[in-house]
Order: C-alpha cells, then sequence, then structure tokens
C-alpha cells in the first residue's frame, strides 16, 4: 500500500497518495501484475473508472480537506506591475477600499496618487466571480467551487461571523448586504425614526469546495502535442497542461501535478474495482464487494464527524 504523503497547494497541506497506487491496487484485485502484464487499453479503463469513483466520492460530501476559506473582494485587486483604463474599478487591500481609475493609469501607480485614482463603490450587484478574477499579485484566483457559507468574516477566527445572504449563477456569487441587518435591536435615529442599520462591508469571506480537478483517463504518449487542459497518467500521477503546443512529458514546467487525497484512496481503489468486474462479466461478484466500498468511505466522513467534531455546511440560496 502507497504511504500517504503531504503536498503543499493553495488551500494548505494535504495528504495524498499516487494516482499509480491506486490504479494498481484494482490491477492487482484483478489478478493482474501492474508491471508485467496490465496492458494499456486496460489501464485507460481502469484509469476511467477510477476518475469517475473520485468524481463521485469528492462531490458528496463538504469533506474538510477539500474545504477552502478565501477572503475576496468583487474586483480586481490593485497590481502595481499592471496598467488600468479610464473607470477601471480595483480593489486595494491596505485602505481596505476600492477605487475607479480617472484616467489612463500607468504601472506602479498607487490608489493613493490622486491624479490617476478616485475613491468609488464596487459595481452593483455585488458579485464575486467564479473565476478570472486577479488578485494582487498579478495570477487568477482558484476557480470558485461549490458555495457553502458567505460571511462578511473570517469565518475560522470568529465563533458568530455574520452569515451573508447570497445566490449563485453563472456569473459568480451575488451578495446581498442589503437584504440583512448588522445589529439585532433597532436603532432610533435623532428624528424618532426607528431603523435596523444594514451591513456594510468591502469583502466577504466563501467557504466553498474545490472544484474536482479530475484524473487522468489516458497515458502520455510520446510524441503528441498537448494543450492548456489537458491532462496524462504519466509516470506515477496525473498531470495537467498548463501552456499550449508542448510535446515535453511531465513532470516539467509545463505541467501540474494533480495530488490524489488520500481520505478518498480506499473507497475508489474497491469502488473502480467493482466496476472492473462488471466490464468482466462478473455482475454478481461486482454487487457483493460494492458495500466494502461505501463502508470505506462512511467511515472517512464517521472520522470527520464524530472523531474530529466537526461541523457540516450547507449552501442556502435566497430567493
Amino acid at each position: 500500500m502507497s504511504q500517504p504523503t503531504e503536498v503543499t497547494t493553495f488551500q494548505g497541506f494535504q495528504r495524498t497518495v499516487t494516482h499509480q497506487s491506486v490504479l494498481y491496487s484494482v490491477a492487482r484485485r484483478m489478478g493482474l501484475d501492474p508491471t508485467v502484464n496490465l496492458i494499456s487499453n486496460v489501464a485507460s479503463s481502469y484509469l476511467s473508472y477510477i476518475n469517475e469513483r473520485c468524481r463521485e466520492a469528492w462531490e458528496m460530501y463538504d469533506w474538510s480537506e477539500l474545504l477552502v476559506q478565501e477572503q475576496r473582494p468583487f474586483s480586481d485587486v490593485w497590481n502595481s506591475i499592471k496598467t488600468y483604463s479610464t473607470g477601471n474599478i480595483v480593489y486595494d487591500f491596505t485602505s481596505n477600499s476600492y477605487y475607479s481609475a480617472l484616467s489612463s493609469v500607468p504601472a506602479n501607480t498607487p490608489v493613493t496618487n490622486g491624479t490617476y485614482w478616485l475613491l468609488a463603490q464596487p459595481l452593483q450587484p455585488l458579485t464575486v466571480p467564479r473565476t478570472g478574477q486577479i488578485n494582487s499579485s498579478n495570477t487568477t484566483y482558484p476557480e470558485l467551487g461549490t458555495i457553502f457559507k458567505v460571511s462578511s468574516l473570517d469565518i475560522f477566527a470568529n465563533q458568530f461571523a455574520p452569515d451573508v445572504n447570497f445566490t449563485v449563477n453563472a456569473k459568480g456569487v451575488n451578495v446581498w448586504p442589503l437584504a440583512q441587518t448588522g445589529v439585532d435591536s433597532p436603532v432610533v435615529l435623532n428624528n424618532g425614526t426607528v431603523t435596523y442599520p444594514f451591513l456594510i462591508f468591502s469583502t466577504v469571506f466563501i467557504l466553498y469546495r474545490q472544484p474536482y480537478p479530475g484524473f487522468a483517463t489516458d497515458q502520455f504518449v510520446s510524441g503528441t502535442t498537448y494543450n492548456i487542459g489537458d491532462q496524462v497518467f504519466s509516470g506515477t500521477d496525473t498531470y495537467t497542461c498548463t501552456v499550449n503546443g508542448t510535446t515535453a512529458q511531465p513532470p516539467s514546467a509545463n505541467w501540474t501535478l494533480v495530488p490524489f487525497p488520500y481520505f478518498l484512496s480506499e473507497f475508489v481503489k474497491r469502488a473502480s474495482y467493482c466496476d472492473a468486474l462488471v466490464e468482466d462479466g462478473q455482475h454478481e461478484k461486482a454487487q457483493m464487494e460494492l458495500p466494502n466500498a461505501y463502508s470505506r468511505l462512511w467511515n472517512e466522513y464517521d472520522k470527520q464527524n464524530q472523531q474530529q467534531g466537526l461541523t457540516q455546511y450547507f449552501s442556502v440560496v435566497v430567493r
């Protein structure tokens, strides 16, 4: 059995195993020696089962190792190396404010330069894009997966972080600060008016599950040209291509490793084995083995919720 390792990804440390260890486990259960007689087309079938079963488990529950909280503004973050056009709106984490470009802004022009920048409000409705949003390092924020919670404060640092009403659509996460108040008791103004002040915030903290990254169903083929987003199984793992027109074999600068989560690996091995049995015509045996696969998944569920005392989050759409 492959020993779990740890890799550093944008969400922190995650226990992993090699994709190869999962593939080899399926092959051995099917009576094959993966280093001797696991032929290419059979391996591709097994890799397809592994991908499908991993997606099933990944999206079944709000697994703690897949949850990410990020503070997101409602526009791109000001970046010193970028130039901006008239009307562009950026967010500045230092001042916790939004700024609008008064004219074409040269690179290295801080938002404190009043010749080029004016304090502004974010565009309405307040929307955090799912993809394409640029951070202060001039890189793209990770894609937002399934949204479980949106708050005006750090969810992990504040026990009673206020929930923010939100809806999700194709463009991103719309939040509605004017649909909720910031206090529990009414405030009486000087003219006698009774009001409940609305929440005002510049950013939101979003708790979400990472989108399923996918695992390769085909092995790397020497001489083949690969483009951005293509995935291959090479050596011991899956890699995603990050450039267009590469023939280089991963691991290399043109490829990114897709780590295989340790906590899902035992379910995936056993469930994929059942799929291989079905392909081999052993339907009855597959039906007998499948409950054992799901028991591994429920064990992981139990460890997270009972032993670790973690809380399940549900996404709520407010209409």
